[in-house]
């Protein structure tokens, strides 16, 4: 029963989001509002106060990267080859959609989700976990400015946009946790209080922005491809994930972090980017949308599975 107490509240969040959506109670544009405060101020403030924090030993966790990444990079690869190969898709929609399966919403969804049920310390992998994703949307950007067209003075150069990935607030954050943490200095007690606060925020203001973010209308004409490609994402992904966090002999914490952090929906990154490029952009809004409904179900599922799993993860909380 304290377990359901943990996660009901996380997802009565999501659904208060989605009916204050649903009924126009609050303008439309509070979500995004709620997402650019999170992603510029929030997230930021926290994975710099928790990496900082942490020794060089817990943030280099190779078991995590092998089953985390090796699990989602995997996947990335082989949707990726299945669509130039087998479905003759261009380099960018064939990239675009292996990031709709393969990409995961770490920030706005595995970090709240696993912060509310773990606590502070569940921020350490989710952090890990998102520089493995935007890892993985720095080699997709490459991809795409690869597939197009050279202009009359030849391909524009791929430096500015690494440069605006590797500026990335949830990229620069990490690096600055990992570069003070090397340097070994304890963190002041004002910037401790200060980075609390504003990181304190990043759960309900995360959580209620994916709930107005979620469209019941999401599944029409694509309706195979988008369930085909959430049941990846949803389910198969964080499965593969598990198996590869026993075989690494992941501890019990990291391996609920990493198949969670694996189970969220597809990052709302990948529909900016392929709006941007133009590639298969309907499917991409339509996949993420459908993905985050169907996770507020499967997320629940295997969260439950996982304290079956690893009862001593949730125990020690």
């Amino acid at each position: 029963m304290e377990f359901i107490n943990l996660l009901l509240p996380i997802f009565a969040i999501i659904l208060t989001g989605f009916a204050v959506a649903h009924f126009k109670l609050l303008p439309e544009s509070l979500g995004d509002v709620l997402i650019q405060f999170a992603f510029n101020i929030g997230l930021p403030a926290l994975l710099f106060l928790v990496i900082a924090q942490e020794s060089a030993s817990r943030l280099l966790n190779g078991a995590f990267f092998a089953s985390y990444g090796g699990g989602n990079f995997f996947f990335f690869g082989a949707v990726l080859a299945f669509a130039l190969w087998w479905r003759k898709k261009s380099l960018g929609d064939g990239t675009i959609l292996a990031l709709l399966a393969a990409c995961s919403n770490t920030a706005f969804v595995a970090l709240p989700v696993l912060k509310a049920v773990f606590g502070h310390k569940a921020v350490l992998p989710a952090a890990i976990a998102s520089v493995i994703m935007m890892t993985m949307v720095l080699i997709a950007v490459v991809l795409i400015e690869r597939s197009r067209p050279a202009g009359p003075s030849g391909r524009a150069s791929l430096w500015p946009h690494i440069r605006k990935v590797l500026l990335n607030p949830l990229i620069l954050a990490p690096f600055l946790g990992v570069a003070y943490a090397l340097i070994g200095w304890p963190l002041p007690v004002i910037a401790v209080n200060f980075l609390t606060l504003l990181g304190d925020s990043v759960t309900p203001c995360a959580l209620f922005a994916v709930g107005m973010s979620i469209k019941l209308q999401s599944i029409k004409d694509r309706a195979g491809a988008i369930l085909l490609l959430s049941g990846l994402k949803l389910i198969i992904i964080p499965a593969v994930v598990l198996v590869l966090a026993q075989l690494f002999q992941l501890d019990p914490f990291f391996s609920v972090a990493a198949v969670i952090s694996a189970a969220v929906p597809t990052a709302k990154t990948v529909f900016v980017l392929a709006a941007k490029y133009d590639h298969s952009k309907e499917l991409a809004a339509e996949t993420v949308s459908t993905g985050t409904l169907l996770s507020t179900l499967t997320l629940f599922l295997w969260l439950l599975v996982l304290s079956h799993f690893y009862p001593s993860a949730f125990l020690s909380n």
